[in-house]
C-alpha cells in the first residue's frame, strides 16, 4: 500500500510540473499577443488588434483558467490520498496520522486560496477587461494595474492598449461629425442658413441645450442675432448687444474664446 501510494504521489507531482510548464508558455504566450494587439492598435489597425484579442488572447486566458481549475483538482486529490494513506497507517501511530491531516488539510485549503487570489480572479478579471474593450467600452479601470508580478505587467500593457484604442476612437469620432457638419455648412447661401445649420448640427453633438448665432453689423457696430437653436419667443436672450457689453461682447471685442 505504502509503495503504491507513492507511486501515485510521484505521478501527480510530474501532473503538476506539466501545469506549471503550460501555464508559464500560455503566460508568454498571452504577453506576446497583448503586446502585438497594442502594437496594431496603435498603428491604427483597430480590426486586426481586436481580431487578436478576441481569436488569441481570450481563449489563452480560457486555457489558464482552465489550467489552474485542474491544477487545483490535482492538489486535493493528492491531499485526499494522503489523508487516505494517514489514515491507514493510524495503527501504528494515531498521533502522527492526525497531525498529517491536519498539516495535509491547512496546505490544501491555502494552496486552493492562493491559486484563486493570484492566478484566477485576476485572469478573470483581465479577460473580462479585454472583452469589455474589445466591445468598444473604455470607461472601466483595467483592474490590477498596480500589482508588481506578471499579472501586474499583463494589466498594464492591456491598460496601453485601452487608451490607445479610445484615443483613435474619439480622433475618429470628431473627425466624422467635423466632416459631416462641414460639407452641410458649405452649402449655405446666407448667413442666416449658416447659422442655423451650425447650430442645429453643432449644439446635439455637444451635448448643449440653446443657442444664439451673432454677427457683427458695422453700420449699428453691435452684434445682432442671425441664428438660433431651441429659443423661445420669451427666452430673455437679447436680440443684439454692444461689442464689449456682457461676457460674450467682451469676448466678441477681444476676439477670444
Amino acid at each position: 500500500l505504502l509503495l503504491s501510494d507513492y507511486a501515485k504521489n510521484r505521478v501527480g507531482s510530474t501532473r503538476g510540473g506539466l501545469y506549471l510548464r503550460e501555464f508559464e508558455t500560455i503566460c508568454e504566450e498571452w504577453i506576446v499577443k497583448v503586446d502585438e494587439a497594442r502594437a496594431l492598435a496603435a498603428a491604427g489597425r483597430m480590426d486586426e488588434a481586436k481580431t487578436i484579442l478576441s481569436a488569441q488572447v481570450t481563449p489563452r486566458g480560457e486555457r489558464l483558467s482552465q489550467i489552474t481549475k485542474e491544477w487545483t483538482q490535482l492538489n486535493e486529490s493528492l491531499a485526499a490520498n494522503a489523508g487516505s494513506a494517514a489514515i491507514k497507517s493510524i495503527e501504528t501511530s494515531k498521533r502522527n496520522q492526525m497531525f498529517s491531516v491536519g498539516g495535509a488539510l491547512v496546505l490544501s485549503g491555502f494552496l486552493g486560496w492562493l491559486t484563486f487570489r493570484k492566478i484566477i480572479h485576476p485572469i478573470r478579471a483581465l479577460q473580462t477587461s479585454v472583452e469589455t474593450i474589445a466591445g468598444g467600452d473604455y470607461v472601466n479601470d483595467v483592474p490590477f494595474t498596480g500589482s508588481t508580478d506578471e499579472v501586474g505587467a499583463l494589466a498594464r500593457s492591456i491598460s496601453v492598449l485601452k487608451q490607445g484604442a479610445a484615443a483613435m476612437e474619439e480622433q475618429r469620432w470628431i473627425k466624422a461629425h467635423a466632416a459631416r457638419l462641414t460639407g452641410e455648412l458649405q452649402v449655405s447661401v446666407s448667413l442666416t442658413e449658416f447659422g442655423n445649420r451650425l447650430t442645429s448640427g453643432l449644439i446635439p453633438v455637444l451635448g448643449g441645450g440653446v443657442a444664439g448665432f451673432y454677427t457683427f453689423d458695422s453700420v449699428s457696430e453691435r452684434l445682432l442675432r442671425v441664428a438660433g437653436y431651441g429659443l423661445a419667443e420669451n427666452s430673455g436672450m437679447p436680440e443684439s448687444f454692444a461689442l464689449g457689453e456682457g461676457l460674450a461682447g467682451q469676448c466678441a471685442a477681444d476676439r477670444k474664446p
